[in-house]
């Protein structure tokens, strides 16, 4: 009598469970093909032209440029080109409607001039450089451009970084390339087809439609996967006490033997998905992280030394330089160079899952309080900066100086995705960086801009690693990516058979009943 009730109670489950799972393994089975269904783009890297040295010497002065234009702060400033010319970039923090925004100006390197809607015109610029590596070539026409300032369906937040622009081009495909023009980077990519794959799987898998109710949305998922897991437990229960009956004509009896076959080897896959779908959908009702600039970025245009420009020339002794770029931690100018040759990076980060070291070098400006025009030059270690970075999250110590004294933390420099993290954290290279006392939480700090993309904490590390293992199978990542998507399809088709074979032996069980 009570496996009776147990058997009522474990029919009725799968009943009300059976259609979200079903459409969740279903969809689920969409996943490894997300690295396959995008829009095909030329380059993920950056420009890197080198920077003519002829051009760099008869460039107006920085310091005499930003106080003609009365630009009395600043928050960071690079050296771009923008088709066959080359101009500053300037950032300035300005007071928006709601928050301090960053307005970004472009300056022409030798006359000085202002370039109206310089933001603009390079976010079209970059796009083009990623969707062909030809920026000079003006065909596909422009459809539309636009800055997007927070996450969308279409632009979600998966993808990070934030404000980007959308530069979409008159193409059969409608391809839509998202760029951040302060750093010249590329942010995403998205086309019809993976559109309609991103709204198919949002719709279905994530329940994107739940978006702006996080919390509800997480109770109702859990509530789902709580009874799921109930129910695979009846399941694998009865399995275990009772028999199955002999092979017969009976349709009910094949039907139900059958079920149980199935369910027996698709109960690993199922319990896995279950279980790490619950911890994740815990975790994403916790207030999501933004990424985040560490300490002040401000640079007073008085405070910068006369001789800037001069110091900028003798960054070009040593060879031909492909990005240059003037910025501040609390008070302190750093230079920041890179001598990347054209085509030497990583083109597609998703499916590589990692880049090459930088190159990158960093000179901190020493300039004396009674004569501004006597800064100099001196080499800082990136591990340093990073050091002091993290200083300022752990301790808030906002008034010290970068120091060549790295002992205090554990710090490794990420060129690779890890398990902590992981591709959804989308940037390299990083620095992980934790206190040496045990336990410590690690950080991940970008160098590059200044930035905290991700601070990690026990639970979140914990969905990290169990979401990754029990629900993207990167336990067969050491055979490579096909194995693992076999895994995945393999571990779908399965459940997606129980499931089936479950229904087709509650509605064979309801006609007998009938009659």
């Amino acid at each position: 009598m009570q496996l009776k009730k147990l058997y009522r109670l474990h029919r009725c489950l799968s009943i009300f469970i059976g259609i979200p799972m079903l459409l969740w393994a279903v969809s689920g089975l969409m996943h490894p093909l997300m690295t396959s269904v995008r829009p095909h783009i030329a380059t993920q890297a950056s420009p890197s032209t080198p920077i003519p040295v002829s051009l760099i010497q008869k460039a107006i002065p920085v310091k005499q440029l930003l106080l003609k234009v009365e630009i009395n702060k600043t928050t960071g400033i690079r050296i771009i080109q923008l088709d066959s010319i080359w101009y500053y970039q300037v950032l300035q923090t300005v007071n928006g409607q709601n928050n301090k925004q960053t307005d970004v100006r472009y300056f022409n390197l030798q006359t000085g001039v202002e370039l109206k809607n310089g933001d603009q015109h390079y976010a079209v610029f970059l796009a083009r450089h990623f969707l062909s590596a030809q920026p000079a070539d003006h065909s596909p026409a422009v459809l539309s451009v636009r800055e997007i300032k927070n996450f969308t369906d279409e632009y979600s937040y998966v993808n990070r970084l934030l404000p980007v622009w959308q530069v979409q081009f008159a193409r059969e495909d409608q391809i839509g390339i998202y760029v951040d023009t302060r750093s010249g980077s590329f942010a995403f990519a998205i086309d019809n087809n993976r559109r309609n794959f991103n709204r198919f799987f949002g719709w279905f898998h994530t329940w994107s439609w739940m978006d702006r109710m996080a919390v509800l949305k997480a109770v109702i998922i859990g509530l789902i996967l709580l009874l799921a897991l109930t129910t695979a437990g009846l399941g694998i229960y009865l399995s275990f006490k009772t028999k199955a009956a002999k092979a017969t004509k009976n349709k009910l009896v094949r039907a139900r033997k059958l079920h149980r076959v199935t369910a027996i080897f698709g109960a690993v896959f199922f319990l896995s998905w279950a279980f790490s779908g619950l911890v994740h959908a815990v975790q994403n009702a916790r207030t999501p992280f933004y990424i985040q600039a560490i300490g002040d970025p401000v640079m007073k245009t008085a405070a910068l030394p006369d001789n800037l420009n001069d110091l900028i020339n003798q960054q070009f002794l040593s060879g031909p330089l492909t990005f240059l770029r003037l910025f501040s931690i609390n008070g302190q100018f750093l230079i920041k160079t890179n001598r990347t040759q054209p085509g030497s990076a990583a083109k597609d980060l998703m499916v590589a899952r990692s880049v090459s070291p930088g190159a990158n070098q960093f000179f901190r400006i020493y300039c004396s309080k009674n004569a501004l025009h006597t800064g100099i030059l001196e080499a800082v270690p990136e591990k340093q900066i990073a050091s002091d970075l993290a200083g300022r999250i752990f301790w808030q110590n906002k008034e010290s100086a970068i120091s060549p004294d790295t002992s205090t933390f554990n710090l490794d420099y990420l060129t690779h995705f890890t398990e902590q993290y992981n591709f959804s954290d989308k940037i390299l290279p990083v620095w992980q960086i934790s206190k040496k006392s045990a336990g410590s939480n690690p950080v991940f700090i970008d160098v590059n801009t200044c930035s905290l993309v991700k601070k990690a904490d026990h639970f979140k590390q914990t969905d990290a690693l169990i979401f990754a293992f029990f629900h993207k199978h990167e336990f067969m990542s050491w055979a490579g990516k096909s194995a693992k998507d076999a895994s995945t399809i393999i571990g779908v088709l399965m459940l997606i058979s129980v499931i089936v074979i479950g229904y087709r032996l509650f509605f064979i069980r309801q006609k007998r009943s009938k009659n």
